[in-house]
């Protein structure tokens, strides 16, 4: 395992972020696929996403509060002072990343 996530650090370690190609989804698949975890060495970050999506758990309530937390408040925030034009700028960046 530490062979394997060395290997993976080393990989990645020089690589520029990007978020749809490089990423921590990118860098979990690697080291899945170098582990040959659950027999399965076909990993990307698809995979990933619905392993977290389908197969995750939270550790306890507080965790969603503190995940969402910071995304409700900027949200609010923002409809508060600058009302809709920020939601309806907010929406369009979102298509823009997908």
């Amino acid at each position: 395992w530490n062979d394997g996530l060395r290997s993976c650090m080393h990989k990645f370690q020089h690589k520029s972020y990007n978020l749809f190609t490089c990423n921590c989804h990118s860098f979990v698949a690697s080291c899945l696929n170098r582990f040959a975890f659950q027999g399965y060495i076909n990993w990307n970050i698809i995979t990933v996403a619905a392993l977290i999506l389908f197969k995750g758990q939270w550790l306890d309530k507080m965790a969603i509060v503190r995940s969402f937390s910071p995304f409700i408040v900027v949200m609010c925030t923002g409809l508060f002072m600058a009302g809709w034009p920020f939601f309806i700028g907010w929406v369009s960046f979102s298509f823009l990343l997908i």
